[in-house]
């Protein structure tokens, strides 16, 4: 079981590769071939970062087409809402992802980010997308 970063999501969005890691992850995502959780607050950071103009150039999407992927994710996840606590990511806006971690038994980390590859939680799977894939 798997938690996906949000630059995984947005990467597969906006690769002009039909094949590379991250579209091949969504893909999959989409599909429900893979079992992946959410929490409201990591799919609410999907949605947003998905619609910032910058990133919204690059992926090309229409507001319909976007939110039927978005409500595609939604509906193939697995929910679960961690306790409030501070937890301490590398990155404090990654808290979040730490708090999922910490909570659901057996799940891992897919991300781009070097820096929570390389400070993953004590014995906690974080993998880059190619890793995923491969």
């Amino acid at each position: 079981m798997w938690i996906i970063d949000t630059n995984v999501v947005v990467s597969a969005l906006i690769s002009k590769k039909t094949d590379n890691p991250p579209r091949r992850i969504i893909q999959k995502m989409l599909k429900g071939e893979i079992i992946f959780w959410l929490s409201h607050q990591l799919f609410e950071e999907y949605r947003q970062v998905l619609h910032r103009p910058t990133i919204r150039k690059l992926h090309h999407l229409t507001d319909a087409e976007l939110e039927s992927i978005l409500t595609t994710l939604k509906l193939n996840a697995r929910w679960y809402e961690p306790p409030d606590i501070d937890y301490f990511a590398p990155d404090r806006g990654d808290n979040h992802l730490w708090a999922l971690l910490k909570n659901i038994p057996n799940t891992g980390l897919v991300t781009g980010d070097k820096l929570l590859q390389e400070n993953p939680p004590m014995s906690i799977q974080v993998i880059s997308p190619h890793h995923f894939i491969t």
